[in-house]
């Protein structure tokens, strides 16, 4: 399948140090029938000016320089432009192995979307990679077989680690959600898995995926409507089994992981510029008595009491984790 042309869309903000180690990373591809799409977010630093001498000695690179619009719309700019059959997204920030893109189109054919693993790279240096099943099948197997592990390690979050049929997201008009900045990069890949017909997997883990540190990534910033997008987000990994089809492992997998997110963004809010004990105290209280968060965690206990022991704590408690983990250690 080496004549079939793939899309690379990389997204770069602020990223001079680091931009040229991905763009390497992609040169060496040994599946050469490439268009490497880079488009930088309106950087404040030297970031288009390296984009564009890379573009000026490889032919296959496009640069592309916009106003500052956030990740979803520089993504979907992305959409746009790209000619290829299939379609893979890199952040500038993370690179990948040298058979990144041969691996993902060996397993291309008869497949709408191909899920690999990740490899996370830490401050470090360290790294920690698991590799993805290997599988091929329709939706319906994917659904009862493999999503739920997909869920457990993952690797269906993000736009990262996957090859896609490009026509499945044009034809269907699927883009990144604008306007808000988290859960909108897995809100993606979910609506993509509603218009798919096959899937597989590949046991590579060769998307090298930085960890940034607590408070320093996007992800790890407070939203006002953290709330609103975690609910939002949780019924979307729910339907796609849908609610009366749940099993017990899955709601142990899919519910702590909604809770964890309502529970981090206490977190984030403790590390805000927007802290004050009173409003922290009041943040505590409209998580847990936030409508979805008490009916996720009553289901979770009746099939687990243990595991849903923690998101019982009480305010207090909830406020003193916080409290003593964040606010006394700046």
């Amino acid at each position: 399948m080496t004549d079939i042309k793939v899309s690379i869309v990389v997204t770069s903000y602020n990223l001079e140090d680091v931009i040229g180690r991905c763009l390497e990373s992609l040169q060496r591809q040994t599946y050469q029938n490439l268009e490497i799409i880079v488009i930088d977010d309106g950087s404040e630093d030297n970031s288009f000016r390296v984009i564009r001498d890379y573009a000026g000695k490889d032919p296959r690179i496009l640069p592309v320089c916009r106003e500052n619009g956030g990740p979803s719309a520089a993504r979907n700019q992305g959409i746009d432009l790209a000619s290829g059959e299939y379609l893979l997204f890199i952040d500038g920030d993370d690179y990948v192995a040298d058979t990144y893109v041969e691996h993902f189109m060996e397993a291309a054919e008869g497949c709408d979307i191909v899920i690999g693993a990740l490899c996370y790279v830490y401050s470090d240096g360290s790294t920690a990679c698991a590799p993805e099943t290997v599988f091929r099948c329709n939706k319906a197997e994917y659904v009862e077989k493999y999503y739920t592990q997909s869920v457990a390690k993952r690797t269906i979050f993000g736009p990262v680690n996957k090859l896609y049929r490009s026509s499945v997201i044009k034809d269907n008009g699927i883009r990144f959600r604008e306007g808000i900045s988290i859960r909108e990069d897995g809100m993606f890949v979910l609506d993509v898995l509603e218009h798919v017909q096959t899937l597989c997997g590949i046991e590579y883990a060769e998307y090298f995926y930085l960890q940034s540190a607590p408070n320093e990534s996007l992800v790890s910033k407070f939203h006002e409507n953290e709330k609103e997008i975690n609910a939002q987000f949780f019924k979307m990994l729910v339907d796609v089994i849908g609610t009366e089809n749940l099993q017990d492992e899955d709601i142990r997998m899919i519910y702590p992981m909604f809770l964890n997110m309502d529970i981090s963004s206490i977190r984030k809010f403790y590390y805000s510029k927007s802290y004050t004990l009173t409003k922290g105290l009041r943040y505590i209280q409209s998580i847990l008595e936030d409508k979805t968060f008490r009916q996720a965690r009553r289901t979770l206990r009746q099939i687990d009491r243990k595991l849903a022991k923690k998101y019982y704590r009480p305010l207090l408690i909830i406020h003193a984790i916080n409290y003593l983990s964040v606010r006394l250690k700046r």
